[in-house]
């Protein structure tokens, strides 16, 4: 990676919060290696095409590659090249191009409740740095979860409203005896 790449965004980001008191107490850094984040966003974003990469990284010995000891980004980027060689896209199509809102996503056939025009619409608001309100404390954004999956917004204790939450009353103990 270079100067500009993301393990220096990182430092330089908690550098600055660092530097200001008001915030170093309150916010925590937590460093994930973008290394295995590439990998991830292949296998999440990829296609029939990437069963050739994890074959061919399977063959070449990867093994528990979800433990860092055992995790080669080397491996699967080699792999990655050599199983993609006559296809016309590498890993970087899979992971950090841009997409459009008409392409048609590895997870577009399931339903989790919110409608793809509204999470591309969250997502330019978020490379925007607009911020979204919590729809529990004003009004709906109409996201499409609420209807669709026959959610209903409760009050809770605190007056406030909140979304349906499963509350366990089974004790440490009762946990620990039924496993």
């Amino acid at each position: 990676m270079g100067a500009d790449g993301p393990e220096a965004r990182w430092r330089l980001g908690r550098e600055a919060i660092g530097a200001d008191r008001r915030y170093a107490s309150a916010i925590g850094f937590r460093y994930h290696d973008g290394e295995p984040g590439i990998v991830e966003g292949l296998l999440s974003r990829g296609d029939r095409r990437v069963g050739a990469v994890i074959e061919a990284a399977w063959r070449d010995g990867a093994r528990f590659d979800g433990w860092s000891e055992h995790f080669s980004y080397e491996r699967w980027m080699r792999c990655a090249e050599t199983a993609l060689a006559d296809e016309p896209v590498d890993v970087a199509w899979y992971t950090t191009r841009e997409r459009e809102l008409t392409e048609v996503l590895p997870w577009d056939h399931l339903d989790s409740g919110l409608d793809k025009e509204w999470l591309w619409q969250d997502w330019q608001d978020a490379l925007s740095d607009v911020e979204v309100e919590d729809c529990r404390w004003t009004p709906c954004f109409d996201c499409g979860v609420c209807p669709q999956m026959n959610t209903e917004i409760e009050v809770g204790p605190t007056g406030k409203r909140l979304l349906p939450v499963t509350v366990l009353t089974a004790g440490k103990d009762d946990l620990l005896e039924s496993r």
